[in-house]
């Protein structure tokens, strides 16, 4: 049997480079997260030594490919989003991806890309001030869904 290896989203990429961009999304999600890392080898069921392997954009080792959708779930992202290469796709706070997660729920077939340009439009639009408020507002209608 072959090695299984993980979808390139970006074409024309060799397994290192495709490997150099998990690593990284993986790093800004676990660093965004505000998460053990000792905590979130224990959720994906791994050593702690073997997580920073798969966070190590050098080191060839990959997440075995049934833990891939846990490690998806737990930051709250698709598959597709720890491959992909532009990093502004990605909730870059929690803030963020609980805002994303309130519009989701509220049309969870909206693909999360038409969410995130939408949302990185008007909020980028808007001051530092004017953004928390409405991530307040998004954190605020989570609560109420609970």
């Amino acid at each position: 049997m072959g090695r299984i290896m993980p979808p390139q989203i970006e074409r024309n990429l060799n397994d290192s480079q495709t490997k150099a961009i998990f690593a990284s999304n993986l790093n800004r999600l676990v660093e965004n997260s505000g998460r053990k890392k000792k905590e979130l080898a224990a959720l994906f069921e791994t050593e702690t030594r073997t997580f920073r392997k798969w966070r190590d954009p050098n080191n060839p080792l990959w997440p075995p490919h049934y833990i891939l959708p846990q490690i998806a779930k737990a930051f709250n992202c698709s598959l597709d989003d720890l491959y992909t290469h532009s990093p502004e796709w990605l909730p870059q706070t929690a803030g963020e991806r609980e805002l994303l997660m309130v519009v989701r729920q509220s049309n969870p077939d909206l693909p999360r890309r038409q969410i995130i340009n939408a949302l990185t439009l008007v909020l980028g639009e808007l001051s530092a001030e004017h953004r928390k408020l409405w991530l307040d507002v998004g954190a605020t209608f989570a609560g109420l869904d609970q």
